[in-house]
C-alpha cells in the first residue's frame, strides 16, 4: 500500500510527543518527588507570631506545580499535606511550597510534611521537623563566628570562636558535638536556657584539631539543652595550606671571587622563604679566625607565597690562608636555627698574580669632602648594581651598602670626622677604590 512521506513524517513527531511523557514516566517512575527540605518562619517564633512551614520539594519531571495543600493541628502536633500535578517534560523541576500555620501556643511541637501521591494510593515521601514557640521577646541566636588560626596550614590545631546571644540568664554550654566529613564539620553546642529576664552572652571555643590540606566548610548550630531542639545556625568556609618548606640558604658566595689579603671580602647569601616579605634584619660575626661564622636573623610574613632574600654582608679584610665559613639562618623572633650551610675559600698574598683579575680603578665620589652624604659616580662602573664598603685607616668595616643608578646616595651623618677609605666591587666582582673626607660642622 502507497503512503505519502510527509503522513509518515507527520506520524513520527506526532508519535514522538505521544510517547515522550511515556518514557519519562517509565524512566523517572510517577512516584519519583520528593522533599529535599523542611522549615519554618520565622525559625525561632514566639506565641505572636505567625508561622509558616516552607518545603523544598524535587520532581522528576517539569512543571510541578502545587495542585493542593492543607494543614491541620492536634495538640503539639502540626500536620501538612501537599499534593502536586506531574508535569509532562522530562527534566528535573525544583518548588517551593509555603503553607500558613498561624499562631501556636508556647510549646514544643512536632511537624509532619507528606508530600501525596498525585493519583492517590498514599504518600511519596513525608519529613518531620520539631520547634518550640517560645514566648514574646525571647530569641537565641549566633553573633558570629570565627576560625583561628587565620592562617592554617596542616600542623596547625584549629579553633572555632562562636559568638551567641540569648535572652535570658544562664546560657552556659553544657555538651559539644563535632562531626566531621569530607570538606565539610558540623559543630552542635548545647545551651542552658534560663529563667532570669536578663540577655546572656556565650563566647565559646571549640577546637577543630588538624586538618588536611583544602577547602573546608563549618556549620554550627547551638541547641537547647533541654530539647536538643535547634536555635539558630551559622556557616563559614576556611582554607587549610600544605605546611611551608623550612627556610632555606641555597647559596654563599664570597666577593671578589678570588680575594687577597688587602681586598675587604663580603658574603653574598641567597635565601628562599614559602612566606612573603622575608628581610634580614641584622647579623652577627663569631667563630675563629680560620672557621667564622655568621649568624644571620630574619623575619618573614604571614603569607604563603615564595620570598626569597639577597643579602650582602661586609667581612673584612682576612690574612692569607684557607677559611671555612658557616653561615647560620635564624629567626630573628624565636631566635631558632632554620638552616645551616658552609663554603671555602682561600686568601691569597696581595702580590700574588691572579687569573682575570682587573687593576683597581678610581671612583669619584662627591661632594667631598661631605657632611651629611655623598654619592658616588656610577659612570665609570657598567656592571651594576655594586657594593660599597666604607672602612677606618684602619682596615675597619663601617658600613656597606648597595648602590644602582638610582641608588647611589651614602649616608654618613654619624660618621665622625676624619678621612675614609672606600671599596666599590661591581657585580663581577672588579674593584673601584676612593676616598671621602668627613667633615666636621663648623659652629656658630
Amino acid at each position: 500500500m502507497f503512503r505519502s512521506p510527509l503522513l509518515f513524517f507527520s506520524y513520527s513527531i506526532l508519535a514522538r510527543f505521544l510517547l515522550l511523557p511515556i518514557f519519562s514516566i517509565a524512566f523517572f517512575g510517577l512516584h519519583a518527588q520528593s522533599i529535599t527540605n523542611l522549615s519554618i518562619i520565622p525559625g525561632q517564633p514566639t506565641s505572636t507570631d505567625t508561622i509558616y512551614v516552607v518545603a523544598e520539594t524535587m520532581h522528576a519531571n517539569s512543571p510541578c506545580p502545587m495542585a493542593s495543600s492543607s494543614l491541620t493541628l492536634s495538640g503539639d502536633s502540626v500536620m501538612a499535606y501537599a499534593t502536586h500535578s506531574p508535569g509532562m517534560l522530562p527534566a528535573i523541576c525544583i518548588s517551593t511550597d509555603t503553607i500558613l500555620v498561624g499562631q501556636l501556643s508556647e510549646g514544643l511541637y512536632t511537624l509532619v510534611y507528606h508530600l501525596e501521591n498525585p493519583y492517590g494510593g498514599g504518600y511519596l515521601d513525608t519529613d518531620v521537623l520539631h520547634f518550640m514557640v517560645a514566648e514574646p521577646g525571647s530569641f537565641a541566636y549566633i553573633d558570629s563566628i570565627f576560625v583561628f588560626p587565620a592562617l592554617i596550614t596542616e600542623d596547625d590545631s584549629v579553633f572555632l570562636v562562636s559568638h551567641s546571644s540569648f535572652s535570658s540568664s544562664p546560657c552556659n554550654l553544657t555538651d559539644y558535638l563535632l562531626t566531621t566529613g569530607a570538606g565539610h564539620l558540623a559543630s552542635e553546642a548545647w545551651h542552658v536556657t534560663g529563667i532570669l529576664g536578663t540577655p546572656c552572652y556565650s563566647t565559646d571555643t571549640f577546637s577543630l584539631g588538624k586538618l588536611a590540606p583544602g577547602h573546608h566548610t563549618i556549620t554550627h548550630t547551638i541547641l537547647d539543652s533541654a530539647t536538643s531542639l535547634p536555635f539558630d545556625s551559622c556557616t563559614t568556609s576556611f582554607q587549610v595550606h600544605q605546611s611551608p618548606s623550612a627556610p632555606q640558604i641555597q647559596s654563599l658566595e664570597i666577593l671578589p671571587s678570588l680575594p687577597d689579603d688587602q681586598d675587604s671580602l663580603m658574603l653574598k647569601v641567597s635565601t628562599r622563604f614559602d612566606w612573603s616579605d622575608c628581610s634580614l634584619t641584622h647579623h652577627q660575626q663569631t667563630g675563629t679566625a680560620s672557621a667564622p661564622d655568621i649568624h644571620g636573623y630574619y623575619l618573614w610574613g604571614d603569607s604563603l607565597t615564595t620570598c626569597h632574600s639577597l643579602d650582602t654582608i661586609p667581612l673584612g679584610v682576612f690574612s692569607q690562608g684557607s677559611y671555612t665559613l658557616t653561615y647560620y639562618l635564624l629567626d630573628s623572633i624565636s631566635q631558632d636555627t632554620m638552616d645551616i650551610n658552609s663554603i671555602t675559600f682561600d686568601v691569597q698574598l696581595s702580590n700574588h698574580v691572579k687569573p682575570n683579575r682587573k687593576d683597581n680603578h678610581q671612583v669619584v665620589l662627591y661632594p667631598n669632602p661631605a657632611h651629611t652624604y655623598f654619592m658616588a659616580d656610577l659612570s665609570t662602573i657598567p656592571n651594576k648594581p655594586a657594593t660599597i664598603v666604607i672602612y677606618t685607616n684602619t682596615g675597619q668595616a663601617l658600613k656597606a651598602h648597595t648602590l644602582t643608578r638610582d641608588m647611589n646616595k651614602v649616608d654618613i651623618s654619624n660618621f665622625k670626622p676624619g678621612t675614609y677609605n672606600v671599596i666599590i666591587t661591581d657585580s663581577k666582582g672588579n674593584e673601584h677604590i676612593g676616598r671621602i673626607i668627613k667633615a666636621s660642622r663648623k659652629k656658630h
